[in-house]
């Protein structure tokens, strides 16, 4: 197994308060605790400084708006293809075998981040020049 996180991590209690503050509801508020806290997860990882280090660099939420769907997806395209590649980098530089990029028969590119056509897999098919079928 190969792995790969971006590089700003946070710890998610930080971003269960800058989402709380976010929504500025206290609905949404108590259903994000709810959630947040019976996630198990305790540390984030993202491609933006955002929601880490008490928000002091930004990059995404640089004003009171929202940021648009275009926008996000822009910085999705422009970062889940490196980080796939460190994975599978990764994968490689991590195993004894003689197994190497070419040899990959599969590929399943799994995302909740974003998405765009022709894909994640496409692009990491063309980068590793792997078969097209």
């Amino acid at each position: 197994m190969g792995i790969a996180v971006p590089q700003y991590s946070a710890q998610q209690n930080d971003i269960l308060e800058f989402m709380c503050e976010a929504y500025d509801d206290e609905v949404a508020s108590r259903k994000l605790r709810l959630l947040f806290h019976s996630s198990d997860i305790s540390t984030r990882y993202s491609v933006l400084p955002d929601f880490g280090d008490n928000h002091k660099e930004k990059r995404f939420f640089v004003n009171e708006d929202q940021p648009d769907v275009e926008n996000r997806m822009t910085i999705y395209r422009d970062n889940a293809v490196n980080l796939g590649v460190k994975a599978i980098n990764d994968l490689f530089g991590n195993t004894e075998s003689d197994i190497c990029p070419a040899d990959i028969t599969h590929l399943i590119a799994v995302t909740c981040t974003g998405l765009y056509s022709p894909g994640i897999d496409a692009e990491i098919m063309k980068k590793f020049n792997l078969s097209g079928d």
